[in-house]
């Protein structure tokens, strides 16, 4: 985007001078210059209504100069993004009168004019947090926009600010703000602009484009995670054991594409996700069933098609193809520490999927090798993160490929052959592998399941159609046995089994956005909307 600047000369008092203490709220100290305020007795004409706009809309609003690092000042005035185009100053309140969309660039002060106060509790993406100094109203104050919260304890928040050292950035920092910065002589209040649209509750469907992730918790519960139209807003759906009945809630401040969820043993869910706009992965917590999403960057990650496995340990690893490359590297986080990045070594391709041995000490990856249909395997051994051993899955040429290892440590690889639709399978071991058609089985966008007593179940969109098809292979048979998903045409085809036997399978239905699901067994294929409060149907 291409921004205007205007620069007026006037009168500006100085800034503080005082760092606070370093913070890390997702273990990575952040040195921090202190705010400076808005201020300015130069305003803007009115070219407009003041607009009603949603969180999501201001949050958007925001990161059009964030993403173009537009600098702190108090005498510059830059562009806003259409229709609300300004020019706003760009010191700390120009920057929330900017994302507003308001007529003036308004001060610290004269915010709480056209907004008003509410409790912390109620913070909501596209709210401010002010200080307004009363020992230096001028100079000591600041604000900082509200997008969602980091953690479950509401200790520290997603901010998107203007400050005096980093310009126009979107950060974790601490709630309300760094420790002794500010002068001690005022509190922060949360205020809402009194145009801001409520927000209203997600519809019932939901892509951009990409994968849907799905997993099946260890209580019977459903989780799916996709991302809406337009607006890339990840919204989790949850279907509780027992239950035929659908709820839906958007995870504050996650857009983006590309989810790819992990579940560890104690019941916690990470999801793990291309960042709207741009490469940098995010991660988004939840600490347990209905627990609030924490949101933080994958230091250092920036790629596409992120995979994301969980380690006995609790150690999170999250593979992934390099931005603007074919390398293929892993991003780590032990459990309470740090985020260290490192290249597969060796492992060039993409289409990139992921297994974890039943022991969780041992990951494996499998892909397409670049400008190739070669597909390749590595492994890392004993928890290692940092040392690969990497063969081709010998005769395996194609697309699409899905890994998943047996309890007795073979590795099972699905995928579409090259320059064909027929669906081929691979057993082994690193560099001792079998292949075998799946019989009658033609098509692609694989989903696969792997369920208790070791039976491979693979749903497809059958080739040159949007049937969805499911094949089943038993533990080491050699037959397939193949069916259709009645009544279930689409793509983007997510499988998830349940500890029954029953395979599921969440997909984008045929010509629409609609997210569905298939059942099957149970008597025959049930299918049902994924959505608030809707229920399954049989077929």
């Amino acid at each position: 985007m291409n921004l205007k600047k205007t620069t007026i000369t006037m009168l500006v008092a100085g800034s503080f001078a005082v760092a606070p203490a370093a913070f890390a709220a997702t273990g990575t100290a952040a040195p921090h210059a202190a705010p400076r305020v808005g201020r300015s007795t130069v305003t803007t004409t009115p070219t407009t209504v003041e607009p009603a706009l949603t969180g999501t809309q201001i949050h958007q609003r925001a990161l059009a100069w964030i993403d173009e690092h537009v600098p702190y000042s108090q005498t510059t005035y830059v562009d806003g993004p259409a229709p609300y185009v300004g020019p706003y100053r760009t010191d700390c309140s120009g920057f929330v009168s900017m994302a507003w969309g308001l007529n003036t660039s308004d001060t610290t002060q004269s915010l709480r004019g056209v907004a008003t106060q509410i409790t912390d509790s109620q913070l909501q993406m596209g709210d401010i947090l002010d200080y307004n100094s009363t020992k230096d109203p001028t100079d000591g104050s600041h604000v900082v926009m509200f997008v969602s919260w980091a953690n479950a304890q509401h200790t520290a928040y997603l901010a998107d600010e203007n400050d005096g050292q980093q310009g126009a950035v979107e950060h974790v920092i601490p709630f309300p703000y760094y420790p002794g910065v500010m002068d001690g002589s005022s509190t922060w209040i949360a205020y809402r602009d009194n145009n801001l649209v409520p927000p209203v509750a997600p519809p019932v469907t939901g892509r951009v484009t990409g994968k849907i992730a799905m997993v099946t918790r260890a209580n019977g519960e459903v989780d799916v995670v996709a991302p809406l139209p337009k607006t890339g807003q990840l919204v989790e759906y949850v279907r509780p054991a027992g239950s035929t009945t659908w709820s839906a809630r958007p995870i504050s401040g996650a857009f983006g594409s590309s989810p790819s969820l992990s579940l560890s043993s104690a019941g916690a869910l990470d999801l793990v996700y291309q960042g709207a706009g741009g490469t940098q992965l995010w991660r988004a917590h939840q600490a347990s069933t209905g627990a609030s999403w924490a949101l933080d960057k994958v230091t250092g990650a920036f790629g596409s098609d992120p995979v994301a496995v969980t380690r006995s340990s609790g150690e999170l690893d999250v593979a992934y193809v390099g931005a603007g490359g074919t390398q293929i590297w892993i991003a780590s986080q032990p459990s309470g520490k740090n985020w260290s990045v490192n290249k597969v070594t060796g492992a060039f391709g993409n289409q990139l999927t992921a297994g974890l041995s039943s022991d969780s000490k041992t990951l494996d990856l499998a892909y397409v090798g670049a400008g190739s249909t070669q597909i390749w395997q590595t492994s890392a051994a004993n928890g290692s993160d940092t040392s690969w051993s990497e063969s081709k899955v010998t005769g395996a040429f194609g697309s699409d490929p899905v890994l998943l290892q047996q309890p007795d440590g073979k590795l099972d690889v699905a995928y579409v052959g090259a320059g064909s639709s027929q669906i081929w399978f691979a057993t082994g071991t690193p560099g001792s592998w079998a292949l075998q058609k799946a019989v009658g089985a033609f098509g692609g966008d694989l989903g696969t399941g792997l369920s208790s007593n070791g039976t491979f179940d693979i749903t497809y969109v059958g080739s040159g159609s949007t049937q969805l098809w499911r094949t089943v292979h038993p533990v080491g048979g050699s037959s397939w046995a193949g069916a259709k998903l009645t009544g279930a045409f689409g793509s983007e085809a997510a499988t998830t089994m349940q500890g029954s036997g029953t395979t599921e399978t969440a997909y984008v239905g045929a010509g629409s956005d609609q997210l569905w699901l298939a059942t099957q067994p149970s008597g025959g294929t049930v299918v049902g909307k994924i959505g608030t409060g809707t229920t399954a149907s049989a077929s």
